[in-house]
């Protein structure tokens, strides 16, 4: 399964992000690859699973791919947003 979203910036900023899924997780940013774990593993602690986001001025285009072995799958995304992003997207 692939997942796509836009986000637009008003300014350069790096934005942490937590991650997960089952079975495998590939991350994409702006055409870049950024993360990618494959393989069946433990739940891992938040600060575990952290990826800088470095996002340009404008308009960023993240997709993620989800693949499974078998059964059902998930995917965890979780911004943890800059102060300066808060008033935009809350906490």
């Amino acid at each position: 399964v692939y997942l796509y979203r836009e986000i637009d910036v008003p300014e350069a900023l790096d934005l942490p992000i937590y991650v997960h899924a089952d079975d495998w997780l590939t991350v994409w940013l702006n055409g870049k690859q950024e993360f990618e774990v494959k393989g069946l593993e433990k739940w891992p602690a938040p600060d575990q699973r952290v990826i800088l986001l470095k996002l340009n001025a404008g308009k960023n285009k993240l997709l993620l791919k989800v693949g499974n072995f078998g059964g059902e799958f998930w995917v965890v995304i979780m911004p943890l947003w800059p102060k300066k992003l808060e008033n935009l997207f809350g906490n």
